[in-house]
């Protein structure tokens, strides 16, 4: 359902902004450049996207989060705890990280 109706709006969009997105200029190089490319860049992104945009309601028994913020959570954390230790060496890190997200996952 959310699907149908998101992907109806995303394509209402796309028709009613298809010639600005699809605008283009001639740079200096003498090569066509499109000039909204941060435009043109969220709608290819959200179309190449889409199957996967909607996959925590097609599988509730996963009890998947509908935001990234846990993860934004995690991974500030764990920045956090490594730049505690700037000067380790790579291989320690590897170990730090790998404890860290070992740790996170037996909490749960």
């Amino acid at each position: 359902m959310f699907f149908n109706i998101y992907l109806g709006a995303l394509t209402a969009w796309h028709e009613k902004w298809k010639d600005f997105i699809n605008e283009g200029a001639k740079g200096a190089d003498g090569k066509m450049h499109y000039v909204h490319k941060n435009a043109r860049s969220a709608y290819l992104s959200l179309k190449r996207n889409t199957p996967w945009l909607w996959t925590f309601y097609d599988f509730p028994e996963l009890q998947m989060p509908n935001t990234n913020n846990e993860l934004e959570a995690l991974n500030s954390t764990l920045k956090a705890k490594l730049n505690l230790h700037k000067g380790i060496s790579k291989e320690r890190r590897k170990v730090i990280i790998q404890d860290f997200l070992k740790n996170h996952s037996l909490r749960r």
